[in-house]
């Protein structure tokens, strides 16, 4: 059974995977926004195009995939289970965050998680398969 502090840690990787994934998200955005319209100082707001949304949804899922590295390397072997719950807590959490978000679509938020999440289970599915779940090479 685990300890109280194993589960904290585990709630700490789980939160830090999160955090880093997000923030690489937002610098994603701004990296590729700033690359395909430039500073729009005074400029008229125009939606970015399909091809720009494909990028940005990419840049989310590669960053919940990083986002998730962080989390695995934070957790002990017995810990990285709590991969499982970063991937259940972003796609929500994003939904939230673009929750009638001027300039962005209804559909955007429910997206972005659905890729972030995506990333997150292609890193945890590798990590729990490539380390073992409880420590033993699989």
């Amino acid at each position: 059974m685990p300890t109280m502090s194993g589960l904290l840690r585990a709630a700490l990787a789980a939160v830090i995977g999160a955090l880093a994934a997000l923030a690489l998200e937002y610098l994603a955005a701004v990296v590729v926004l700033l690359v395909t319209v430039g500073i729009p100082l005074g400029a008229q707001p125009r939606s970015p195009t399909p091809v720009e949304y494909i990028v940005l949804l990419l840049a989310g899922a590669a960053a919940a995939a990083a986002g998730a590295g962080v989390a695995a390397r934070a957790a002990t072997p017995y810990q990285r289970p709590a991969l499982i719950i970063l991937t259940c807590l972003l796609p929500p959490f994003l939904i939230w965050l673009f929750f009638n978000s001027p300039g962005w679509p209804a559909w955007w938020g429910p997206a972005l998680g659905a890729a972030m999440a995506a990333g997150t289970a292609i890193t945890a599915m590798s990590a729990l398969r490539k380390r073992g779940t409880y420590g033993h090479a699989s």
